[in-house]
């Protein structure tokens, strides 16, 4: 909008759903806008943080713990005040990494949607973390919503605990223990509107077998319980969960399906949105999902933190697998390794 005022414009998250290049056109127009306005600029991208602002606030738990120059501070000074600890080398918590199990509980063979991806093949080992690399419009984003029924294949073969299966609808994945946690946590993985309690037993009511009523007691017995395993930070289980932070809201969507008894995850970017302490909770959940034989599929928001979680990864390009690499520790390929196979 035109005008003489000089503007002040808030930018709140803007980058969390771009690419790279309309994140360089965006930082290009506040660049030249300066001249005319000033901008609040909130983000967990820490490098993003230091490339655009002049001065930076930090803040944690609902408090300013630092105030600096752009230029006189670094990632891992401002990670450090973020979460009052240094980003180290256990980050993604590599030493955690154990062996998946020799069980396979999913294969796919020839997989295919017409017009999007085709002939992909994978099998996904009991406790194994698999992840999915590729730029947008590779396919990796249609394939996991097919393996959760969102997308209906086309062709192939897609077996769930050695039994052939055919998904038109997520209920049928859920049926056979697949959980979805999406990208869009407060559209599609939660209603914001009601209790933590019931959108944790969503996925799994506890309801009387005499009566079919649902057991708002159990309900609430069932929410504490994963509050506490999952160290949800809420003031109650009847809180809502438009209230809480987006850390905690993917607690609750990951506690829905793990309620569910969900032994298939597909996580579908599950630290968008997220300050780098909850990144760290997520990648200390993923672990410990593993350990205990959970199976996950995740497609991440960087190759770094593709690579730092998964036992193994697929690059997928305009619709077909063109590499597969072993992730296990002391063999993690390269994000130039990785690259060089997505474009």
């Amino acid at each position: 909008e035109r005008t003489e005022k000089h503007l002040i414009i808030l930018l709140d998250e803007p980058t969390s759903v771009l690419e790279q290049r309309d994140i360089e056109i965006l930082f290009a127009r506040v660049r030249a806008l300066k001249r005319r306005a000033s901008f609040v600029f909130v983000s967990h991208r820490l490098d993003e943080i230091l490339a655009l602002s002049d001065r930076i606030y930090v803040m944690k738990d609902g408090r300013v713990v630092g105030h600096m120059e752009a230029g006189s501070t670094t990632v891992p000074q401002l990670h450090q005040l973020m979460v009052g600890r240094d980003r180290h080398a256990e980050y993604y918590r590599e030493s955690r990494q154990r062996p998946p199990r020799e069980e396979i509980v999913m294969e796919a063979r020839d997989l295919s949607v017409t017009g999007t991806y085709r002939k992909v093949d994978f099998v996904l080992h009991r406790g194994e973390v698999l992840g999915i690399a590729g730029v947008v419009g590779s396919g990796r984003e249609e394939l996991t919503r097919t393996l959760f029924g969102f997308v209906p294949q086309s062709s192939g073969t897609l077996l769930i605990d050695g039994h052939e299966v055919r998904l038109t609808v997520p209920s049928q994945a859920a049926d056979h223990g697949v959980g979805y946690i999406p990208r869009e946590r407060r559209t599609e993985g939660l209603v914001l509107s009601l209790p933590l309690a019931v959108n944790v037993t969503l996925s799994k009511l506890p309801t009387s077998r005499i009566t079919g009523a649902i057991r708002l007691s159990r309900e609430i017995q069932l929410a504490k319980s994963w509050v506490d395993k999952l160290h949800i930070r809420t003031p109650g289980v009847e809180a809502l969960c438009l209230n809480l932070s987006g850390g905690n809201q993917q607690k609750v969507v990951l506690a829905k399906w793990m309620n569910a008894r969900a032994h298939i995850l597909i996580l579908d970017h599950p630290t968008r949105g997220l300050d780098v302490g909850a990144k760290e909770e997520v990648y200390e959940l993923i672990r410990d999902l593993s350990e205990e034989g959970v199976s996950i599929i995740l497609t991440a928001d960087t190759l770094e933190e593709t690579i730092g979680l998964c036992h193994s990864i697929l690059v997928m390009r305009d619709g077909k697998v063109t590499a597969r690499f072993d992730a296990s520790p002391g063999r993690k390929p390269s994000q130039v390794d990785l690259i060089q196979h997505m474009v």
